[in-house]
């Protein structure tokens, strides 16, 4: 009887660009992950797309090797940036922009849950209220 062939599900996004730049440092899981101060084991779930992709390990790719962060996180524009200050500056803006955006839809998705514990904290004082 055959065997069935399992294959790994398509990769997208950053995990998919992730596996581009794995595939163009020509090393080990192991040696890339020590790049990042990282363990090979969270590495490879980074690259099957498992885990999210730190924000440690996108400033690495962009700054250290030149990849553009547009490119990193939305799959626009050039792979590489150029290697001048003032291209760094310009990677190092659109870093913090996207840290800004991250943090910024922390903070509503923070704020949207504290309005809805305050409402359950007004109905159970008008409960409470209604019995005394």
């Amino acid at each position: 009887m055959p065997q069935l062939q399992t294959r790994e599900p398509k990769l997208s996004g950053e995990a998919a660009r992730l596996n581009i730049i794995f595939k163009d440092y020509n090393g080990t899981q192991e040696d890339f992950a020590k790049e990042f101060g990282l363990g090979q084991s969270m590495i490879n779930q980074m690259l099957k797309g498992h885990k999210k992709i730190s924000v440690k390990v996108a400033k690495t790719i962009c700054f250290k090797w030149g990849y553009s962060a547009a490119w990193f996180f939305t799959g626009v524009g050039p792979k590489k940036e150029k290697t001048d200050k003032e291209s760094k500056l310009i990677t190092e803006i659109s870093m913090l922009r996207v840290e800004n955006d991250i943090l910024v839809k922390k903070v509503q998705m923070l704020d949207a849950r504290m309005q809805a514990y305050e409402k359950e904290i007004n109905e159970v004082k008008k409960l409470l209220s209604s019995r005394v």
